[in-house]
């Protein structure tokens, strides 16, 4: 699969699973990064490059609420 089609479903299911059009989504840029990075299947040490050092911190201090609050994430994504 390319790039660009792995993109293309991480944004329609994003949009299905959130209920709105991608343009009115407003997320922290590191949900994001780490988001693509998971889509793209990155490894966790090329993750933690494109995220930084504040980026995973920040990541650990939302993990429990990103959960919880976002529909975006489904009980698969839950269990990485």
């Amino acid at each position: 699969m390319t790039i660009a089609t792995k993109l293309r479903k991480f944004r329609k299911k994003f949009e299905r699973e959130s209920g709105t059009d991608v343009s009115q989504i407003e997320v922290p840029l590191s949900h994001v990064l780490d988001d693509v990075c998971r889509t793209l299947e990155l490894p966790t040490s090329q993750r933690r490059q494109v995220l930084g050092r504040r980026g995973i911190a920040a990541l650990g201090r939302t993990k429990a609420r990103r959960f919880l609050s976002n529909p975006f994430f489904t009980q698969s994504s839950q269990s990485e």
